[in-house]
């Protein structure tokens, strides 16, 4: 729990230096939220104190190891749905990211592990997975982030099969916050805004 709440101080803190509009995106492990009652509060706090909307925080449940209080959790969950945070569901397809937690939770974003994008463009099971996860976020209303998109032939493919957002080193590299602007500036030139 100390090490996501560190990791979210030092995102938020650094988003002075971003376009206003820009949606960021935080992992947070799904125990935080299942164990600090008070991590919500602690976002909103930093979110107000560093000007950043909490409409524009997407925060990235990664399910290295599973809540065991359900009860719990869902609260938490919804106490940050309820400050306008979204919420996404990262890795999918690997851990404990089964369909029961995808309908449970029924994130804002489902993001695909990098497994099923990387060569899927050769591997037919890949691609019937990747449109699988397409029609079960479709039918529960969330959008679909590919993971690890490495290729212009894995672009092309999972764009052709309707994912609409993508990640990968195929668009560009990590790089320190202050060269972010690169990249955001455009959309905001353009009017596009939160996308």
């Amino acid at each position: 729990m100390e090490v996501d709440r560190a990791c979210v101080k030092a995102v938020v803190s650094a988003m002075y230096v971003v376009a206003r509009h820009t949606p960021i995106s935080i992992n947070v492990h799904a125990l935080t939220l299942e164990r600090d009652d008070l991590f919500t509060a602690y976002l909103l706090e930093l979110c107000r104190l560093f000007k950043v909307p909490p409409r524009n925080v997407i925060l990235e449940i990664v399910e290295q190891q599973r809540y065991r209080d359900a009860e719990r959790f869902f609260a938490n969950l919804q106490r940050l749905r309820r400050e306008g945070i979204q919420i996404a569901l990262d890795d999918i397809g690997l851990g404990y990211s089964n369909y029961r937690a995808l309908i449970e939770i029924r994130p804002d974003f489902y993001k695909i592990d990098r497994y099923f994008i990387s060569d899927c463009t050769d591997r037919d099971n890949a691609r019937a997975a990747i449109e699988s996860i397409l029609l079960l976020a479709g039918r529960l209303g969330g959008r679909v982030v590919a993971e690890g998109v490495e290729t212009a032939a894995d672009l092309e493919t999972v764009c052709a099969l309707g994912v609409r957002f993508v990640q990968g080193f195929h668009l560009a590299t990590p790089a320190p916050v202050e060269k972010l602007n690169q990249f955001t500036a455009p959309m905001e030139q353009e009017g596009q805004g939160q996308r």
